[in-house]
């Protein structure tokens, strides 16, 4: 059993197959995949904490599993911790550098501190919106034509300015990959 639903274009029914991959994280406990499908599960029912555990738990077992690391740092962001979501990133693009998502978090997640620096009042900070229109157009030179939108357009040139930023809902784009 799996999440995917029957036809080429329809989405993870997740909640099908939830137990099935309850089950497997129990037989498999330390199984990079079992972990990973479980919080998937717990990503899908907007049980972010819960699925960051079982994410976290993923990248312990195989360090190098590209998924749970992106799906573990879009967990820090929809919680709000923004420095463990640019870790997450960071630690994910030293393995794999040319994923656009990574780069789209880490750029998100330093939009998102420069909007909350200056609502309580600060300045501009130039290196942070540097940094994070840098990360926002590598994820453009990256990305594969479906997930750039007018959203990234907007961050992009606000990035550029000095006005201070407005505070936008955490945007995340899809990473899929297969293993076996």
């Amino acid at each position: 059993m799996t999440a995917r639903k029957k036809g080429s274009n329809a989405s993870p029914d997740w909640r099908a197959a939830a137990s099935f991959y309850d089950e497997a994280v129990q037989m498999t406990p330390r199984n990079a995949a079992a972990l990973y499908f479980g919080g998937m599960v717990r990503l899908a029912r907007g049980s972010y904490a819960m699925a960051g555990f079982f994410f976290a738990r993923s990248v312990a077992a195989d360090c190098d599993y590209a998924c749970a690391y992106n799906q573990l740092a879009t967990c820090c962001l929809l919680l709000g911790d923004l420095t463990a979501c640019v870790e997450v990133s960071e630690a994910l693009l030293q393995r794999h550098n040319r994923i656009a998502a990574a780069h789209h978090h880490i750029a998100v997640a330093l939009y998102s501190q420069e909007a909350s620096a200056n609502e309580q009042g600060a300045g501009p900070n130039q290196e942070r919106r540097k940094r994070a229109a840098s990360a926002l157009r590598r994820a453009k030179d990256l990305q594969r034509g479906k997930s750039w939108g007018q959203n990234e357009d907007d961050m992009l040139e606000a990035l550029g300015g000095d006005d201070p930023l407005p505070k936008k809902p955490a945007r995340t784009w899809l990473f899929h990959a297969w293993r076996l």
